[in-house]
């Protein structure tokens, strides 16, 4: 359960894998970057399902509350080692 918005439905997750298609299909990106609060593990999980892996920390990165805090920063290359899902995959992922 996210402990800020109730129990986990996969919306993030769907919306990460449409987000993934869009970059590489109509856009004919390469990668993907993201990045999340170190303890953020909801979104950690989110985008490890979507084929992201942590590459780093950057320090001191945004400010929060007053106080300037950690990332994990995350990548994802675009290509067939991570096969997208297809729209109807997409509806039932992560």
């Amino acid at each position: 359960m996210d402990r800020h918005h109730g129990p986990a439905r996969g919306h993030a997750g769907r919306a990460v894998a449409l987000a993934l298609r869009l970059m590489a299909d109509e856009l004919a990106l390469h990668r993907a970057e993201a990045s999340t609060n170190l303890d953020n593990l909801p979104s950690q999980h989110v985008l490890r399902r979507n084929g992201f892996t942590p590459y780093g920390v950057a320090h001191s990165a945004i400010l929060l509350d007053g106080v300037w805090q950690d990332s994990l920063l995350w990548e994802r290359v675009l290509d067939a080692e991570w096969p997208l899902p297809t729209n109807s995959a997409a509806d039932g992922c992560c």
